[in-house]
This record gives structure tokens, sequence and C-alpha cells, in this order.
């Protein structure tokens, strides 16, 4: 058999092949290469970090307001007794040595008028800054019963409800201490009221 002899392309058919190669046109033009994606590896070492942005404080929010404390009911007032009172005044109040302020008289009058005189009398001295004062109400009927005069009034009443009138609230907030006064103030008709010092935030 023989053998094909080998054909070999000259330099001018290399140069001709090469005139003719550029005239061609490709029926389908070769796509653009696309790179292979990047493995997960070299994607996590790609990404770009976010940018670090500054770190703002916020006030903290308002706090509500805590919850005003109540203060503590006062003690009921019992005639002759001293509380929250120091040693020096509660000695010269029992023994009638203070100075008194003002005074008021409740004879002749009922148990609606008193009450209402007293309780004007107590708020006005306060105001006024007065510390004590000296309130007549009369001994009453001085027996086991009271007695009653032609109007059918109870005069030992006013003695009885004094107390109790100064523990009302609005009062009681304004009087310290009460006592009976001593005989030259009108003994056992008669009381000693001491009042609190006026606040500041009241003036």
């Amino acid at each position: 058999m023989n053998k094909r002899r080998k054909e070999t392309l000259t330099d001018e058919d290399k140069r001709l092949w090469r005139q003719i190669a550029q005239t061609v046109v490709p029926m389908h033009p070769l796509m653009p290469e696309v790179a292979p994606p990047a493995s997960s590896s070299e994607a996590v070492g790609q990404q770009q970090e976010p940018p670090v942005r500054d770190l703002v404080l916020l006030p903290n929010p308002p706090q509500p307001p805590a919850p005003a404390k109540k203060k503590p009911k006062p003690k009921p007032l019992v005639p002759g007794e001293m509380v929250d009172i120091d040693a020096s005044t509660s000695k010269r109040f029992a023994k009638g040595n203070m100075a008194i302020d003002a005074r008021l008289d409740l004879h002749g009058m009922g148990a609606e008028a008193a009450y209402l005189a007293l309780r004007g009398f107590i708020t006005g001295e306060y105001t006024r800054g007065s510390r004590c004062l000296l309130v007549i109400t009369g001994k009453g009927g001085g027996g086991p019963k009271p007695w009653i005069d032609r109007l059918g009034e109870d005069r030992g009443i006013l003695r009885r409800s004094l107390p109790h009138w100064l523990n009302e609230p609005a009062t009681r907030a304004r009087v310290l201490a009460v006592t009976a006064a001593k005989g030259h103030h009108g003994g056992a008709g008669a009381f000693y009221i001491l009042l609190k010092r006026r606040r500041e935030d009241e003036r």
C-alpha cells in the first residue's frame, strides 16, 4: 500500500489562507465567555462588608414619676396628750405659760354656730401665724345630766364636741395639741389649742 504523501503548505499558501479567513463571517457568533461562578469560599472572601456607621447613643426614655408617698394620717387629738412636741414647749403649753395669741368665746352659741365659728377661728389664726389659742366653751351642766337651757340647747355639748371638731381632717392638719385651760383662763370650761407652724409653701 502506498503511503499518503504528507502535504505541506508553502509560505505563500499560508498567506493566502490568512487573507481568505479574514473575509469569512461566522453564521453563529461565538458567545462571550462567562467566568465560572466562584466557589463558596471565594464568594465569602470577596463579599463586601457593610460600611460601619457611627453609633448614635439615644437618650434614655423619660422615666415615669415616682408615685407620691402618702403622708401618714395624724393621730387623733386627745386633750392633754402631747405628740411630736419638744419637751420645753409641751411643759409651757400644759401649764398655761405660753402667751395667748387669740381667744374665742363660744358662750351662748348653738352647736352649729359654734362649730362654724371654731373652724373659721382656727383657719384664720393659722394663716396669721398664731401658735397658742384659748377657746372658751363653758362647763355645761357639770353633773351626770347635761344642763338644758330654756331653748332646749345642751350647753355641755360644746365642751364635749370641741375635741371631735378639732379632729376633722382640715382642722387637724393645723393643730398640734389641745388641753384643758388653767383656772385663771377658765379651767374646765376652756381649752388651750396649740397650732402648727405655717409651712413655707403656704405663705
